[in-house]
Formats: structure tokens, sequence, C-alpha cells
């Protein structure tokens, strides 16, 4: 089965199976019928539409016009299209559902091009033999590019901090970057960096302070660029002991 097959059956799948939970709760509890059956119809479509997509979400919206038709026998106790009103909730049940699935598809064209714009800058600053780095005080998380990452021996984006930045800067220059990150909102410095591998780059490293409400540093974006091919560092400045993420 190729991937557009798989993604109309999961697709199908969800759609179907939120829409039968919500049927089965009308069928087996009549109150619902008269007052709050396109309320878990809805609740089935957004569930579809967050979970698989805006494609679940429709076959969610037509299997849920599909089952209020169906329930709309006279032969029913509580049918749920008995009156004109009932016929006006279900025009507003599908206005609404169209609304969810117009955001969902939107929010999901959005994703996409984040991603792509994320990959076109990964690419951009490899081709540029830069780096790019991002330490979100407030929210306590960081991230860093792979190649940086892999530059200061580590794998997962949230190792990096500034105090792993700082642990692969000579010492010599290690005072002046801390002191930029303390008492600047931008700048910039040329320094060695260290690699894992016992290399040492010279780099220029540039940041600039993003600041909160109360006039707080809250985070901080900046670029690592390479200048020069890596060359072996000296023994007493390679670093020691790794540094924990902050």
């Amino acid at each position: 089965m190729n991937r557009l097959a798989w993604d109309w059956l999961i697709d199908f799948a969800t759609g179907a199976f939120t829409v039968a939970v919500a049927a089965a709760v009308v069928w087996l509890f009549p109150v619902f019928a008269a007052r709050g059956a396109f309320v878990l119809l809805l609740a089935a479509v957004a569930l579809s539409a967050w979970y698989a997509g805006p494609m679940a979400g429709l076959i969610a919206t037509i299997l849920s016009v599909l089952v209020a038709a169906w329930m709309s026998d006279p032969l029913m106790s509580h049918p749920i299209l008995a009156t004109e009103a009932d016929w006006i909730r279900l025009l507003l049940f599908v206005a609404v559902a169209a609304m969810v699935g117009f955001m969902h598809w939107r929010r999901d064209r959005a994703e996409q091009a984040m991603r792509a714009g994320e990959l076109r800058l990964l690419t951009a600053l490899d081709a540029a033999r830069m780096d790019a780095w991002d330490v979100d005080l407030s929210a306590g998380r960081a991230w860093a590019s792979q190649s940086l990452l892999r530059l200061l021996g580590r794998t997962s984006p949230s190792d990096f901090s500034h105090a792993l930045l700082l642990e692969h800067v000579p010492p010599h220059y290690r005072d002046k970057l801390q002191a930029l990150l303390h008492g600047t909102l931008d700048f910039e410095l040329e320094h060695d960096l260290l690699a894992a591998d016992g290399a040492a780059h010279q780099v220029i490293t540039r940041g600039h302070a993003v600041i909160d409400a109360c006039g707080q540093v809250s985070r901080w974006l900046g670029i690592v660029a390479q200048k020069e091919a890596a060359r072996p560092a000296p023994p007493d400045t390679l670093p020691t002991q790794p540094a924990a993420a902050q």
C-alpha cells in the first residue's frame, strides 16, 4: 500500500471512528438526540481534524450529516431532525464544521511553510559554514543546529546552553564572551571554539537579546560563523567536564 492510500485510510478510519462513537452515545442516551446530538458530532469533527488533519475532518462532517439523516427516521423515538429548528441546527453544524476544517487546513499549511523555511535556513547556514543557536531563558528551553551540536559533542538540541558554549571556549576568551552575554544586548566576538574531537575552530559568535515586557532578557538568538579550517587545539585548553544544559 502506497503512502497516499495509507493516508486516506487513516483519515477515513479516524473520521468514521469518532462519528461512530458520537452516534453511539446519541443512540444509547436519547436525551442527546434532542439537545446535544450536533454538539457531539461537532466534537467528532474537531477531534478528527486535530488528530488526522482536515481531510479526516471533512470525512467526519459528511458522515455526521449521513448519521443525522439516518437518525431522523420518524419511526425513531427521538429523531434528530424533527422540526424546522433542527434543520437550522444542521445547517449551523455544517457551517461550523467547515470552519473547523478550514482552520486546521490553514494550520497545516502554516506548519508546512515553517518546516520548508527552516530547511532553507539550515541549508543556507550550512553552505555559509554558519550555525544557529537559541536559548529561551523564560521557558527554560534551548536549541542549536545539528552541525554545532556535533562540533560540541552533543546530539540533542535541548543539550545546548550558554554554559556548554562557554565550556568549549578557551579560558582567555571565555571571560569576554561571558561578560558580553551578561552585559550587552547585541554582541560580536571573534574567538576559538574547541570541538569535542580536539580541533580548534576560529569562529565569530554573534548574539542578539530579546527583551520582555519587564525589560529583562528573556531570550538569546545567535549564530556561530567559522572563519578558517580547523586546527589541533592546545592540550591545556580542551574542555574537561560536560556542562549541564540550562
